[in-house]
Formats: structure tokens, sequence, C-alpha cells
């Protein structure tokens, strides 16, 4: 009786995700991208890592979600969406840092979404107020507008194809982004020992008022690039210890590059520091360079040498937030719920769920 009932309910999962994710193939575009349909995560980066190397942000974003959506290889793609958040006020990528940080880092999260909202980033200022101030700040954003801010086609198309295909990652009890133009997922339940869950929040209070000074020097120089460069590597610092000590636990399986997720059967974990070895360096120079005068794939080689060394169970993006209605829609930000519903696809549908 339970058994066939639960059976029955994962079926009709299965089937209602495999619609989703064959409609986001159908209605976003085939061509005009750097990702094709052809390409897998890895011939992906490998694309994107030439533009990433020349400091294009939007190469570096792409590639950081990839990382995490695709390798689950959290503590890499974090590293790439802070580097790009703090070279250029990346938008999308400091937007991302608040939304995959929601459950694991929330003061780190709420930092990141307060900054996207200060530099006027409407998805940010959507997950802070409720829908009558969203309206009365920037009046009825219908869903031709909200579809600018969704990622890349190339890239959503990439990611629902491995949610799709991957079996590793649909059996560990995850969820797929409602939004048929967005290709995200998560885990239903973080694994996060109550101890450490504990631990992080006591260390959260103690950043909160060092971090709103920070705000304010920001705030008070916001033409001084160094200064703004000197904040960035600060919060960097105060964020980063947490960070770098997820998995003393899982030592043995980080060292052979295996995900926390499952059995290791000597899996790796792709890294992008591999393909950056193939880009030659320029001509040696007899001085060494200050932080300023490192070329973008300094910067970035520097950035991947920085990383935290071990990904744990307190580094997963973060879970699907649930429409309140029908109970069964999830999505990954406001953003793509808000779009789901003024473009009428899931105020059709939801009645009947």
């Amino acid at each position: 009786g339970e058994d066939d009932t639960n059976n029955n309910n994962m079926q009709e999962e299965e089937h209602i995700l495999r619609r989703r994710v064959m409609a986001l193939q159908a209605t976003l575009p085939a061509g005009g991208g750097i990702i094709l349909e052809s390409d897998t995560s890895v011939t992906a980066c490998e694309k994107l890592i030439k533009f990433a190397a020349a400091g294009n942000m939007q190469a570096i974003y792409m590639i950081a979600m990839i990382l995490c959506y695709c390798h689950e290889n959290i503590s890499e793609g974090l590293a790439l969406l802070r580097h790009a958040a703090a070279s250029s006020t990346h938008l999308p990528s400091i937007y991302a840092l608040a939304l995959i940080l929601r459950d694991s880092r929330q003061v780190e999260s709420d930092y990141y979404l307060n900054v996207a909202a200060t530099l006027g980033y409407a998805p940010a200022w959507q997950e802070k107020l409720t829908a009558a101030e969203m309206r009365a700040q920037f009046g009825d954003l219908d869903a031709d507008h909200l579809v600018r801010y969704l990622d890349p086609p190339g890239l959503n198309r990439l990611l629902g194809r491995h949610y799709l295909e991957c079996q590793r990652v649909r059996k560990c009890q995850t969820s797929h982004c409602w939004n048929p133009l967005c290709g995200r997922w998560a885990y239903k339940a973080l694994r996060v020992e109550s101890a450490r869950q504990q631990q992080q929040q006591n260390r959260g209070r103690t950043t909160v008022e060092l971090i709103a000074r920070l705000n304010e020097l920001a705030a008070a120089n916001p033409n001084d690039d160094n200064i703004q460069a000197d904040i960035s590597r600060a919060i960097h610092h105060i964020f980063e210890p947490a960070n770098a000590h997820d998995m003393r636990d899982n030592h043995s399986l980080a060292v052979r590059g295996c995900s926390p997720h499952q059995s290791c059967q000597e899996r790796r974990v792709f890294s992008i520091e591999s393909l950056l070895v193939e880009i030659p360096e320029k001509t040696a120079t007899t001085t060494i360079p200050t932080a300023e005068e490192l070329s973008p794939l300094e910067k970035l080689r520097q950035v991947l040498h920085n990383k935290p060394r071990l990904t744990g169970h307190g580094l997963k993006v973060s879970r699907m937030k649930m429409c309140s209605s029908c109970r069964r829609a999830k999505y990954c930000s406001k953003l793509c719920q808000v779009y789901d519903w003024r473009s009428g696809r899931h105020k059709m549908e939801c009645q009947f769920l």
C-alpha cells in the first residue's frame, strides 16, 4: 500500500520533470550562443576558458555556474563568482552568490543580496520586498522585462540537459526549478550537522557589525577603486575561514576528488585549473607585479590557487522555494517564481496541481 503510493508519486514527479525540462529545450532558441546543443559541461568550459582568461566576467560567471550545477564543485564555483563580484561588480555573480549561499552561509548571502540591491538589481529587491513594495518601487515588471535577468539560453539548456541525463544527481533527492527557462536544481534537504550550524550562526553574529562598518566605508568612497578593492579582499577574508573547514570529517574523500553525496568509486571532481595550464604565460618579468598589475589570466590562477581546498556538507546549492498555493512548483529564486507566474505558465497550471 504505502510503498506503491510512494512509487506512484516518484513516477509522477519523474514524468513532470521530463515534461518541464523538455519544455525548456523546446522554448529556448537553439543557436546564437557560445554553448551549443552538442556541448557537454566540459566542452562548454573549454570554449569559455579563453574568454575567462582574457578577463570576461560573463564567461567566468558561466563557468562558475557549470561548476556548481554540473560538477558540484561548489568551492571553485564560489571562488570564481566572488572574483567576478569583486573585480567588476558583475551583478549576476553577486546575485548568484546570494542565492547559492542562502542556506549554508546566511550572513554572506545577506551581504551579497544587499550589495546587489544597493546597485539597483531588481531580482535582488524581489527577494527583499513584498509584491506591493516591489510594485511601488519598480512598477509592474512583466515577463518580457524579467526574462532579461535570466541566465543565457545556452547555459540554461546545458544545465537542464545535465540534470535530466545525470542519474547520480537525480537519485539524491533533488528538485529542478519549475521555471522552464531556468536550468538550476538543488537538494531537497541540507545535511549539515546541528552543532556546526550553531557554530556558523555564532560566527555570523560576530561578523555582522564588522561587515556593516565595511559597507559604510564603501558607501563613503564609491569612486575610490583602491578602497573598494581593499574592502572586497577584507570581506573575502571574513567569510573564507568558515568555508575552508567545511569537510574535516571527509578529508580523504576530498583528497581523492570524490563527491560527499555518493560512494567514491574514484570519481574525480572536474576543475578548470587543468584548462588554465594549457594557456601560455606571458613573457616573464624580473619584478614581482602588484595585484593591480596582474593580468586577467594571472588573477584567475591566483583566485583558483587561493580557493578553499575542501568542499563539504555546508557548501551546497540552496534549496528551492515552494509555491504556497499548489505546494508542488519549486523555484530557485523569486525571479523565476514571478516570471513563471507572469508569463502565464504557472498561473494556468497551479489550480490543477
